[in-house]
């Protein structure tokens, strides 16, 4: 009798074992679910801000202060004197290495404090942005003019931003009014902090070198640039150009898709090739698409919708790219609709050179990589 109650138990107990084995394995799986959902659930999106001047410690500057001096204030004309901005280097040369992130990005130093990443960005007409979140925690000082960019608030004191060995004085610098989030269940798991160093101050400079096979960035203030004997590279012509928007832009006359194009040439776009409708029914007469699909590009406007188009085979300058993404916005985008963007994205395994000096883009050669 004995033994067979305690076979009895131990059934029971084998059997409530089961159980519980198969209630935390549903656990495991629901719980699975939710962080997969959860994974899905995450959105970027712009968070907008009004205004900063009522953030603590971030101070509203006079509109005649040590910095800068407003000369003319009227809707959409804004006249700003600015004191004089220096790049100071030790050296010829300032070699830096890249965050790695397809776009072109270092560390900078702001006022001798923080470190932000940098955006090394042709295609921001400006010389110096900041996001709004910068500005708080910098405690920067402001000048706010709304007139000057709907996504733009104004104009902020930067004393000096440091780059690896080079030093930039008294920058010219206006500040955002907004930063993308990462949210998961409308929980922010990331907030943009970073500084964009643009065309304005990207053009001093003699040449920038970028090498995205040492994942490294050269800027030079003294000294053309000189390839070396034994390396093969290409030229194309690079010009400086005023857009629709009276912005300037950074053109490059380059083969695309068997035809030498003209495009606005981007550094602060990790991605290949962008267009609009208008361009693309003529662009993909010589070239065989693989897919279409709907996609989402996110810029300093927000995030647009557009197709993500990928292509057999598509010739860029002295390389042909397999599998190429080409990106086609359904709006017009802001540099008119009868240019190409052209960003970083095609040029991951190779070196190019922006010789402003000679007006000059330098790419180097696949066989010499």
């Amino acid at each position: 009798m004995r033994k067979r109650t305690i076979a009895i138990v131990t059934l029971v107990v084998i059997a409530g074992m089961g159980w519980v084995l198969i209630v935390f394995s549903s656990a495991v799986f629901i719980g699975y679910k939710k962080l997969t959902w959860a994974d899905k659930s995450t959105r970027l999106e712009l968070i907008q801000s009004d205004n900063l001047e009522s953030v603590p410690g971030v101070r509203v500057l006079d509109a005649n202060n040590p910095f800068f001096k407003v000369t003319q204030r009227e809707p959409n004309r804004i006249g700003i004197k600015w004191a004089e901005t220096k790049l100071v280097l030790k050296n010829q040369t300032c070699r830096i290495a890249q965050l790695g992130t397809g776009m072109v990005m270092v560390m900078g130093q702001l006022n001798d404090d923080k470190e932000y990443p940098t955006i090394i960005d042709t295609g921001n007409p400006m010389w110096l942005i900041v996001s709004d979140t910068v500005v708080a925690d910098g405690k920067l000082e402001i000048y706010p003019i709304q007139e000057v960019d709907k996504d733009i608030g104004g104009f902020c004191h930067v004393s000096g931003v440091q780059i690896g060995d080079m030093a930039i004085i008294n920058p010219m610098c206006h500040y955002a009014l907004g930063h993308y989030e990462r949210r998961v269940l409308g929980r922010t798991i990331w907030k943009q902090r970073d500084m964009n160093l643009g065309l304005g101050l990207i053009r001093k400079f003699l040449y920038v070198l970028i090498d995205n096979i040492t994942c490294e960035v050269e800027f030079c203030t003294k000294g053309g640039f000189e390839a070396e004997p034994n390396e093969s590279w290409s030229q194309y012509s690079m010009s400086i150009e005023k857009d629709e928007l009276d912005q300037e832009r950074l053109m490059v006359y380059i083969p695309i898709a068997g035809q030498t194009r003209k495009v606005v040439f981007d550094t602060g776009f990790n991605c290949g090739l962008t267009t609009t409708e208008k361009i693309w029914e003529k662009l993909s007469d010589d070239l065989t698409m693989l897919r279409i699909r709907n996609s989402r590009l996110a810029t300093p406007e927000g995030i647009v919708a557009c197709r993500k188009i990928t292509v057999e085979k598509l010739q860029v300058a002295n390389a042909s790219i397999n599998n190429a993404i080409i990106f086609v916005e359904s709006i017009d985008t802001p540099f008119g609709e009868k240019f190409l963007t052209l960003g970083m994205g095609y040029f991951q395994d190779t070196v190019i050179v922006l010789d402003f000096e000679r007006g000059l883009m330098w790419i180097k050669d696949p066989l010499s990589r």
